[in-house]
């Protein structure tokens, strides 16, 4: 159903609405750390589209943002405020960042083209947690 129409809005392609998840994770949430708390506002959007998105592809892509989001939090605890008092693990923090950004731009592009991308080590769980919620 990746290539049908939003249920949500639907004059807009589901290819579209994945890609500007992604796009509006990568830019306001991931990329830019002055705007870190737009992040709160990407991932409270991908966790609402997840159920009231009927189109499997946006779905997926919500999924993965949401994974996206963990990936970045988990890396700010370990590398930003756990062990940031080295400096050096400040700087291992937000090149992890500016890795899960480029690869948020990835998906956006490719979801734009109309094809599903997987993201190193988290493209399986992702897998798993979308068969599971019947995505």
């Amino acid at each position: 159903m990746r290539n049908g129409n939003s249920s949500l809005i639907p004059s807009m392609k589901a290819n579209t609405l994945a890609s500007l998840v992604y796009l509006f994770t990568a830019v306001f949430g991931i990329l830019n750390g002055f705007w870190g708390f737009l992040a709160l506002v990407t991932f409270v959007c991908a966790v609402v589209l997840i159920f009231i998105e009927k189109n499997s592809f946006v779905r997926r892509a919500c999924v993965q943002v949401i994974f996206l989001h963990i990936v970045t939090f988990v890396s700010s605890l370990i590398f930003g405020i756990l062990l940031g008092k080295l400096g050096f693990f400040r700087t291992v923090h937000w090149i992890v960042c500016t890795i899960v950004a480029l690869f948020t731009l990835y998906c956006s592009y490719r979801a734009a083209m109309g094809n599903r991308s997987d993201i190193p080590f988290i493209g399986n769980i992702v897998d798993s947690v979308c068969s599971s919620l019947g995505i």
